[in-house]
Formats: structure tokens, C-alpha cells, sequence
């Protein structure tokens, strides 16, 4: 019978401990999600913000939970529901800052999925509505941005400026000067010619790349179609037909293909591909 009760009172401590865990404080269970969303434990941080929301749907972290289980969306690629989560976030605590920073992170997170055009959207609703908000410096700076992916560099130019002038020692104030040189060259850098680079590559394989300036490229193909005519050459020269059939038809293909390359680089540079690519680039680093 001892033995009996003191089994019943064990297990009446293990239940309270387990019920006492469960309804851990407010601030606990909050701060344990933000510790597994900052060391990239997305899934956990995002069960952790469910198991606050369901504890405490009156809570005063309720808002602060949103905004952290939308960033483990966010980072966890799932941008739909992170973007639902932030409208919902936004919806209701409009007149909250964790409101505030919910409508600045949906058009972060558009921005980050490659919908500039609504990141863009989302951006201009922001300096209307939070018209001296806590985030309108970073809404300026992303703006840059969002305006080159939407190949406006003219109104991207004119953007980076507006922010230089209203945040002279802005905390993006580097980065948006060498953003600036980015789009000052691109804007001025010259055209190139689809004939100057077909023709050219014609009488010499490579030239189309190194009339755009990939020269690593333009090497190879120069010494590929060499190589490949010698062998060619070679062949003839001992009469092995198989030889000359073999690297032949290499050259041929080589040939063909740095004059299909010679046109398609030309337009890919027209195009600004390399500076997109570039302006990619600092965004991964930024997201």
C-alpha cells in the first residue's frame, strides 16, 4: 500500500512538471521561438510561435509572434505563407508597431521571392500610410532596388539620390554609393553591335566574346576551333578519313556554336544581364 502511494505521488509530480512545461510564460515560450529562428531552426521556431498562439490567443507577444513565424517561413522558403502571415499580422495590428513592421516585411519578402512589381506596391503603401514610420529609411534603400529588378534604371538612379540626400549618414549610406556607381555605369556603358560580333566571329571564332569582354571565354573558343582545324588538318595531311570525319564534324559543331554565342552575348549584354546578375547577388547577401 506504501509502495502504492508513493508511485501515485511520483507520478502526480511528473504531471505537474509536464503541465507546468506546457504553460510555460509568455516571454519564455517567445524567446525560445526567436532563439531557434536565429540559429536556423526554422521548423522548431515555427512550432514554438503555434504552441504560443494557442495558449495565449489574448496575448501581449501575439503580434511579436507573427512577425517571428513569418521571417521562419520567410527563411525557411515557404514565401506564401510567410506573406499570409505578415497580411494577417498587419490586418489586425495596423495601429501597432509590430503592424508597421508586418507591412514593411511583406514587401521585403516579395522582394526576396523576386516579385518586384508587388514589393514595389507594397513599398509605396508604406511611405503613404506610415508616412514618418520606423522603417521608411530601409523602404528607400530596398526601393533602389526594386526599381533596377523592374529595369528602371533611370527612376532607380533618381531614387538612390533621394536617399543620399535624406540620410547623408544613413546606415545604408555606403552601400548605396557603390549602388550608385553600379547604375552610373551601367546607364553609360556602350551599346554593342549584333554585325560587329557576328562578323567578326565569322573570320575569327572567340571574337564575339571578346568584343563583350568575356575574354576567358573568347580564349577557349579561339584555341578550341584551332585545335580542332589542326586535328582536322592533321588528319588530311596521313589520309585517315575517320580522323578527318571525327574532328570535322567537331569543328563544325564548335564553330557553329561560338557563331550562335557571338549574337546571343551581344544581346545578353545590351540586355544588362551581368549587372542583374550582380545586383542578384548583393540581395542574396541582404536577405
Amino acid at each position: 500500500m506504501r509502495i502504492k502511494n508513493i508511485t501515485i505521488f511520483i507520478l502526480f509530480i511528473l504531471f505537474v512538471q509536464l503541465i507546468n512545461s506546457s504553460f510555460a510564460s509568455e516571454k519564455q515560450i517567445i524567446k525560445t521561438a526567436e532563439t531557434f529562428n536565429n540559429n536556423m531552426l526554422y521548423y522548431n521556431a515555427i512550432t514554438e510561435t503555434m504552441r504560443y498562439q494557442f495558449l495565449y490567443p489574448g496575448g501581449k507577444y501575439f503580434p511579436k509572434s507573427m512577425l517571428i513565424m513569418s521571417e521562419a517561413f520567410r527563411k525557411g522558403g515557404n514565401y506564401s505563407k510567410a506573406i499570409n502571415t505578415l497580411s494577417e499580422c498587419y490586418t489586425k495590428y495596423k495601429d501597432r508597431p509590430e503592424g508597421e513592421e508586418a507591412l514593411y516585411m511583406t514587401g521585403f519578402t516579395r522582394l526576396s521571392m523576386g516579385s518586384s512589381y508587388f514589393a514595389y506596391r507594397t513599398f509605396q503603401d508604406y511611405l503613404y500610410i506610415y508616412e514618418k514610420g520606423r522603417f521608411t529609411e530601409d523602404v528607400l534603400f530596398d526601393m533602389c532596388f526594386t526599381l533596377i529588378l523592374l529595369k528602371d534604371l533611370d527612376s532607380a538612379k533618381k531614387a538612390s539620390s533621394d536617399y543620399s540626400k535624406k540620410y547623408k549618414n544613413g546606415k545604408y549610406f555606403k552601400e548605396i554609393k557603390d549602388l550608385q556607381q553600379l547604375i552610373d555605369d551601367e546607364i553609360n556603358r556602350p551599346q554593342k553591335n549584333v554585325w560587329v560580333s557576328a562578323i567578326g566571329s565569322v573570320f575569327v571564332p572567340g571574337f564575339g566574346h571578346f568584343y563583350t569582354g568575356k575574354y576567358g571565354v573568347g580564349a577557349l573558343s579561339l584555341i578550341s576551333n584551332a585545335l580542332f582545324m589542326y586535328l582536322f588538318y592533321d588528319g588530311y595531311r596521313d589520309r585517315d578519313k575517320t580522323r578527318m570525319i571525327v574532328f570535322g564534324l567537331a569543328e563544325l559543331s564548335v564553330y557553329n556554336y561560338s557563331l550562335y554565342s557571338s549574337v546571343r552575348n551581344v544581346h545578353e549584354y545590351n540586355e544588362h544581364s551581368e549587372f542583374y546578375k550582380a545586383i542578384a547577388l548583393r540581395l542574396e547577401k541582404k536577405f
